[in-house]
């Protein structure tokens, strides 16, 4: 299975839980016997529902844990929904409170509701746990029960950071449930910027059913780049289906007028492009209507590229016309690559016919690799901008030809150099982020993944290919690192009799690191081995730091022993961090002791970094003590403040005092106490 969809599994498994339990939870036959939409600020809704759980509270967690001991994420999704069904409203807090002190449950982010917000259907590549899943289930469950009940739990979580997220997931599924009701108890919440937050999100979901909803909705918020990114998906989708409502409500602003217009042509061309067009035409600002006739001519292209281009034809001066082009190619190529080559080439000329090809090149190189090659010579490679596209359409070729001819990629590859070309790098090892360096990083990458996808499909031809470059070459090491990597993905047991049989000529140490990563998580004692069999050096170092990472995830307190094989440097931080970090969450006590052990040191500095994040949303006092004793004096400050600015939300006196007592540098004390009184709440 590669990393890809090792990552993809639980996201769909969290989707398929959030789809099913709405369908589910529909489905059952609840009798209210009374329900009472709450006002704004007015007592709880009463509700009385015909299931009961009978089992004990006892039982119920007893069979909540022998769920989520299931290994195989459909069968317990299947008893978790069954459990769950049975469940009446008083059964499920207790659970909840079970589930949100798990390790992992909520992500501590330091961002709170931000980072985490409606995790049932916006996990967007984050890895999810079976508790995660449990969590949202129970609390959509409750919240179809009782939403105030719901609200009441969530508000009662101890941390902050936990507290805001649960919040945030009992507001999803109630503005699911009923979104009038949501916003009603939303507009109730005191802390401004969670308030906020719920309410946008909520204004969020009734775009699809209600626009008008939504929209009046959003005029309790600041108009700020999240009320702006709102607005436009409510005009854009709401002229999807009444785009003449969408024009007129939009039409009725006294600000943002323009954008909410853009959004009308935005989401009325997805449906009727024709009809859009003709609007976006008669708009009597130049600016808006050549912006609007770009977007509705794009959805034209897309549905009907043949009288797009006759559209463009038929205008003499029309303004941006190369831009048009462009974006008809775009669009056109999606269907018919070739077509589109020929006709915007004969259409366009210097950068944007170069923007044209850049666009086209990935699905041309679906289809014909070699004539997405051909069209590589007819772009500049010149100053920032083009060795920047440049470097874009090798990756987006050699990305597409690797999967059908790896070696003749490969062959292209070096003759344009890329097998040569090495990124400028700082002092760090790292990549430097610039226009000038990007085209070599993407030639590098191209490389990278050709050899990847080689691996893959044969893996003994692509070492040999790596082989015949030499230990010599710059892009050795890297690129038996990438062979050796996914060799062990799929076979470790075969990977690591591979990499043993290899030279000891430099060939073995470049592939041992990446075999000894991918071991790591399932026997890290055998990886601990390797490791001790490559040469020492660097190499072994950051080897073993990646091994007590990752069998930190399992068994801290045991990585931990290994550290001490590590020199200090950039190895021994991150994998301190790491121990930390996951044994924190384990044992704190334990992981508490072992912190206050280690010796004043970068290694201990990162390692009480991890006490902080951990402690900073429940216990901030506790957090601003380790934060403290942070021996570097720019993160300890950087962690001090983010104690701060969550803290001085609920108890800005209690942060004031904190700060004065500290033994800390003058300006650390000056920026503290300024965010105290930027994030205090307005007396």
């Amino acid at each position: 299975m590669t990393s890809k969809n090792k990552i993809l599994l639980p996201v769909l498994v969290l989707a398929l839980a959030a789809a099913v339990a709405m369908l589910f939870f529909q489905q059952q036959k609840i009798t209210r016997i009374e329900a009472k939409l709450p006002a704004p600020r007015t007592a709880a809704t009463k509700v009385t529902l015909s299931i009961k759980g009978d089992a004990s509270p006892a039982d119920n967690l007893a069979r909540l844990k022998s769920i989520l001991a299931l290994r195989d994420p459909f069968q317990m999704m299947r008893e978790l929904m069954d459990f769950a069904g049975g469940l009446n409203a008083a059964a499920i807090p207790p659970l909840l409170d079970y589930l949100v002190k798990l390790p992992g449950t909520t992500h501590n982010t330091g961002q709170g509701m931000y980072a985490f917000m409606f995790m049932q259907m916006n996990m967007g590549g984050q890895s999810t746990s079976n508790n995660q899943t449990a969590l949202s289930l129970l609390i959509d469950r409750l919240v179809h029960l009782d939403p105030n009940n719901a609200l009441t739990w969530a508000a009662a979580v101890a941390n902050l950071h936990g507290r805001e997220q649960v919040i945030g997931m009992v507001f999803a599924s109630w503005a699911n449930l009923n979104p009038a009701q949501a916003l009603a108890a939303a507009d109730q919440i005191d802390d401004k910027v969670l308030r906020e937050t719920v309410i946008g999100q909520i204004a969020q979901d009734m775009i699809s059913t209600n626009p008008a909803g939504a929209l009046a909705a959003l005029q309790a918020l600041p108009q700020n780049r999240t009320y702006m990114t709102i607005i436009n998906q409510v005009f854009s989708s709401w002229a999807g289906t009444d785009p003449q409502g969408a024009l007129a409500a939009a039409m009725g602003l006294t600000t943002n007028r323009n954008a909410a217009i853009q959004s009308v042509i935005q989401g009325w061309a997805s449906a009727d492009p024709q009809a859009a067009l003709a609007y976006a035409a008669t708009l009597p600002n130049i600016a808006q209507r050549n912006q609007a006739v770009n977007v509705a001519l794009s959805a034209l292209a897309q549905q009907d590229p043949q009288q797009a281009v006759g559209y463009l034809a038929s205008i003499a001066n029309i303004p941006n016309r190369n831009m048009m082009t462009v974006q008809v190619a775009n669009a056109w190529a999606q269907d018919d690559p070739k077509a589109a080559l020929a006709w915007v080439e004969q259409n366009a000329s210097g950068p944007m016919l170069e923007q044209a090809i850049n666009g086209i090149m990935a699905p041309l190189s679906k289809v014909d690799p070699q004539a997405a090659a051909d069209e590589l010579t007819k772009m500049s490679d010149t100053g920032a901008n083009g060795n920047m596209m440049r470097g874009m359409a090798v990756e987006q070729i050699s990305q597409n030809w690797a999967e059908q001819d790896p070696q003749a990629d490969l062959a292209w590859l070096k003759s344009l150099g890329s097998l040569t070309t090495t990124p400028a790098l700082n002092a760090n090892g790292v990549p430097v982020l610039n226009a000038n360096n990007m085209g070599a990083m993407m030639a590098s990458q191209a490389v990278n993944g050709a050899i990847t996808t080689w691996a893959s499909s044969d893996p003994d031809a692509a070492t040999a290919y790596v082989e015949s470059l030499g230990t010599d070459d710059p892009k050795f090491k890297q690129l038996m690192g990438e062979v050796a990597s996914t060799r062990a993905s799929s076979d470790p047991a075969s990977a690591v009799t591979w990499v043993q049989s290899l030279p000891d000529d430099g060939t073995r140490t470049a592939a041992m690191g990446s075999v000894v990563t991918q071991l790591a998580s399932s026997d890290p004692q055998q990886a601990i081995s390797l490791v001790n069999q490559m040469t020492p050096g660097t190499d072994q170092d950051k080897a073993l730091g990646n091994v007590i990472t990752q069998w930190s995830q399992t068994d801290p307190s045991t990585a931990s022993q290994s550290l001490a094989n590590l020199p200090e440097g950039t190895a021994l931080n991150n994998a301190s961090e790491s121990v930390a970090t996951n044994w924190i969450q384990v044992d704190p006590a334990a992981a508490a002791q072992w912190i206050n052990s280690l010796p004043t040191s970068p290694a201990r500095d990162v390692a009480a970094r991890a006490e902080v994040t951990a402690l900073a949303g429940g216990n901030p006092s506790s957090a601003f003590t380790w934060g403290a004793s942070i021996g570097n004096t720019t993160m300890q400050s950087n962690q001090l403040n983010k104690v701060v600015q969550s803290w001085s939300r609920t108890d800005p006196n209690s942060a004031a005092a904190a700060v004065q007592a500290a033994d800390l540098p003058d300006n650390t004390r000056t920026r503290l106490m300024n965010t105290i009184q930027q994030n205090a709440p307005q007396q």
